[in-house]
């Protein structure tokens, strides 16, 4: 009876230690599961077909090719003008805390030195003026022209439900390639998280979180100056809620509660060097 009591006891001490030993491997694995690559595309296929905002005056100077193994975007060079295209990317995105860009930028070798800037939702991300000595001896060549290589990783905070990732050179012939987006996911069935977990808040109204809309309910409608504001318009591949006035209003009906999160993307079109913006 001893014998069997005692075994009991190790053999529960052992199914213990194995749950925790199981439990501590899932977290590791959860942890891990929640980094999610989202989007790839110039890694060994075109997979879109790239936007580009560019200089009227210049023309469409930009195109796919393979460089060696590698599939590019590339962009010609305008000799008139500097900053003369902008390409981008505009990608819906599930809950999240964390946002990681990796990239590699292409500069023609023993040409002019650019300046390359990365923009994620309109902030300056990366910016850096690149040269024929910074690059680790990676090159490819595509039209008889050589180009350098430099890897790119940006992380930063990211929570929106969407993302506008845009790139612009200021000169010479360049582009892009091996280009992904990852994030850190939320848990199933959370809206909101950090990189503690879950955030305990509940999800009250998403307005124009898609990145195609035409249609605004009533729920959505905000109002300038007591009449509602209907007007919808597109810019970086998404559509937004436009006004032309200086203020816009809403009432949200709220259960009891001790605190709230406001979230949005604001554009502001043809701004003064100084502009206040405001949230009452």
């Amino acid at each position: 009876m001893l014998e069997k009591i005692y075994t009991h006891i190790l053999t529960s001490q052992a199914i213990q230690l194995n749950k925790i030993s199981y439990f501590l491997i899932l977290c590791q694995i959860l942890a891990y599961a929640q980094s999610k690559p989202i989007y790839e595309d110039l890694i060994s296929d075109f997979k879109d077909t790239w936007i580009a905002y560019l200089n009227p005056n210049c023309g469409n100077r930009y195109f796919k090719a393979d460089c060696n193994a590698y599939k590019v975007l590339l962009i010609n060079e305008c000799s008139t003008y500097e900053y003369h295209h902008l390409i981008f990317r505009t990608l819906e995105l599930q809950p999240h805390y964390e946002l990681t860009l990796k990239l590699t930028f292409l500069m023609e070798m023993h040409s002019v030195y650019p300046e390359f800037i990365v923009y994620i939702d309109g902030r300056i991300e990366h910016q850096k003026i690149y040269d024929n000595w910074g690059y680790s001896n990676i090159s490819c060549n595509t039209q008889s022209q050589n180009y350098a290589l430099f890897p790119i990783s940006i992380t930063i905070q990211h929570s929106s439900s969407s993302v506008i990732i845009a790139m612009i050179a200021q000169k010479g012939n360049w582009g892009i390639t091996q280009f992904q987006i990852s994030i850190q996911e939320c848990s199933i069935a959370c809206d909101s998280c950090n990189s503690n977990g879950c955030l305990n808040q509940e999800m009250l109204l998403q307005s124009f979180n898609s990145q195609h809309f035409n249609v605004i309910s009533t729920e959505e409608g905000w109002q300038s100056q007591g009449i509602a504001v209907t007007q919808i318009q597109e810019c970086f591949g998404i559509n937004f809620y436009a006004t032309s006035g200086d203020h816009l209003v809403k009432v949200f009906d709220l259960d009891q509660h001790y605190a709230i999160s406001f979230q949005l993307k604001l554009l502001i079109f043809k701004f003064k060097l100084n502009i206040n913006i405001y949230l009452y």
